[in-house]
């Protein structure tokens, strides 16, 4: 599957590269040696599962038509309550052999990403130039390695067509002051990556410290280590780091050193349109929205489902994807994404936002957790 990583690029004058160019030779790849986080069937559940919230709730009208738009679809584990479904899927999605199998697939450029849906069906993604006969034997080699162990698990296959990254211009003005110079820096403003050969805008991620040094988040897809960001646009006055690590691993993400950081999420409409980082979660509560707090597009929706998707910028495959039905286009990557306390209204901030499949209509985030371990950084909170 091509996700589509959510960007804008500017056109610069060539002097403005010559003098660029020199910057960025020394440009390395992350570092891939860091630990991989590994969610637990737990964590799984609880980032999927919705049972004190009414609106989330599954209903017959939404399986109906989740399973219309899938290519193959059979329901399994009937017996069995939706948590305590997701329980096994989660188990299922930890298995060593079923990773293995799917990878493979990813591979050959069959298959195009893997996971569990929140209405307790383990989902399959393939390309749309696979045939039936293939598709059968996926399903097939799938129940082989399954069928003892869990019993006949409820399935989807779902085509996607690959959508490709793209350049769109998009109007920001709309959104006020998130295209403003802000210092301290917060989360969900405009910001401006510069690389040897493109400039593009997106979207400040959080506040965190690494090692005792203070600094912000962002996507990764877009930069190169060296690559500099200026906020909200270039000039001299406006560079606000380099960046220092990425992370490609478990996540899209990339580390820049900052000192002038605040733990805040730009929040129209609160005191200063903007709102404190109270907390931190290493993956999402089913049981509430998710809000993505871009550049571009501020909005909240539902948890889908959770996936390892083909990364096709990084050339491999990310684990532990979090699959999501907020808005968002171009720009937005690198967007905080949060959940409220229903009470107190504070934020706590559970991952970052880097895509989406038009195909499939999800957005898809990092989930905190991954890009802690990636980057080895901590949340800023107050």
């Amino acid at each position: 599957m091509k996700l589509q990583t959510n960007k804008r690029k500017t056109a610069y004058i060539v002097c403005f590269f010559l003098i660029m160019l020199g910057c960025f030779a020394g440009a390395v790849s992350a570092d891939d040696s860091e630990k991989q986080f590994k969610l637990s069937t737990d964590d799984i559940v609880r980032g999927l599962y919705n049972p004190d919230n009414e609106q989330l709730r599954s209903t017959d009208a939404e399986i109906v038509k989740l399973k219309e738009k899938s290519i193959y679809s059979r329901d399994g584990l009937s017996s069995l309550t939706l948590e305590e479904k997701l329980q096994k899927l989660a188990l299922v999605h930890r298995d060593e052999k079923v990773s293995s199998y799917f990878s493979k697939l990813i591979e050959k450029g069959v298959v195009s990403g893997f996971g569990i849906d929140r209405f307790g069906y383990y989902f399959i993604w393939v390309k749309s130039s696979v045939d039936d006969t293939t598709i059968s034997s996926i399903i097939e080699g799938f129940d082989k390695i399954t069928q003892k162990t869990y019993g006949e698990i409820p399935l989807l296959v779902k085509v996607t067509n690959g959508a490709t990254t793209t350049t769109k211009s998009v109007d920001i003005t709309s959104r006020a002051t998130n295209d403003d110079r802000w210092r301290p820096l917060i989360g969900g403003i405009q910001q401006l990556g510069v690389t040897s050969s493109t400039a593009f805008d997106s979207t400040v991620g959080f506040a965190a410290t690494k090692n005792g040094q203070n600094g912000f988040v962002t996507h990764g897809h877009d930069f190169v280590i060296g690559s500099q960001v200026y906020q909200p646009t270039y000039s001299s006055d406006n560079l606000v780091g380099t960046v220092a690590a990425i992370g490609s691993v478990n996540s899209d993400s990339a580390w820049i050193p900052f000192g002038n950081v605040e733990a805040s999420i730009y929040s129209p409409g609160s005191s200063g349109n903007k709102r404190a980082v109270s907390t931190y979660a290493s993956v999402p509560d089913g049981s509430k929205v998710v809000v993505m707090a871009g550049a571009v597009t501020h909005s909240y929706g539902n948890l889908i489902g959770l996936a390892d998707v083909e990364h096709d910028k990084f050339g491999r495959t990310l684990p532990d994807q979090w699959l999501a039905s907020y808005s968002g286009t171009y720009g937005d990557s690198g967007a905080p994404v949060f959940q409220q306390d229903r009470t107190t209204h504070e934020f706590c901030l559970v991952g970052l936002h880097w895509g989406k499949n038009d195909d499939l209509n999800v957005r898809i985030f990092s989930s905190l957790g991954d890009v802690m371990t990636d980057l080895g950084i901590v949340p800023k909170t107050r």
